[in-house]
């Protein structure tokens, strides 16, 4: 689709300057995704919402349904905040996560074979570890499917492997 990006408006939300050194905490940001939820569900010519951190845009029906989960209780949206692409190695890499704790999310080959498998996981270990924050030690959790995973923080990243 070719589109004329000019003809659009754009509204950027960011904390003023007393809250500049926590743009990426928890709290803030979610009082700022919640205030864009809001305005977009009120502002009829929204076409799409934007997360810089992720280079991701995404519908506003998408969003507002994904954000508000999340600020009821819900799962940390993924889909919306996080992008993923494929390393030539076949590993499944978040982009943006580092904006929330200091390092991308990397998947084995084993563990990225399967895409929407390696999806899944690597939305269930987001979940996680924006809950706790940075992880400077190797971690070991499971997934809903008893699948064992270990996180290690290796080269700046977070290497997820299927741990036996």
């Amino acid at each position: 689709m070719d589109q004329n990006f000019g003809a659009f408006e754009a509204i950027a939300i960011t904390p003023g300057p007393h809250l500049a050194d926590a743009a990426n905490s928890l709290p803030v940001v979610r009082a700022l995704l919640d205030l864009a939820a809001q305005l977009a569900s009120h502002l009829e010519s929204v076409e799409a919402i934007s997360w810089g951190p992720a280079r991701t845009a995404m519908p506003p029906e998408f969003f507002n349904s994904a954000i508000t989960s999340w600020i009821e209780g819900g799962p940390f949206p993924a889909l919306c905040l996080t992008g993923f692409k494929v390393d030539p190695q076949g590993r499944l890499h978040t982009d943006g996560m580092e904006w929330f704790v200091g390092r991308e999310i990397v998947l084995s080959a084993e563990l990225s074979r399967d895409r929407t498998s390696a999806t899944r996981i690597a939305m269930r270990v987001i979940h996680e570890i924006v809950a706790i924050g940075r992880l400077d030690t190797l971690v070991e959790m499971s997934t809903e499917d008893g699948t064992k995973l270990s996180l290690e923080p290796i080269d700046g990243n977070l290497i997820v492997r299927s741990s036996m």
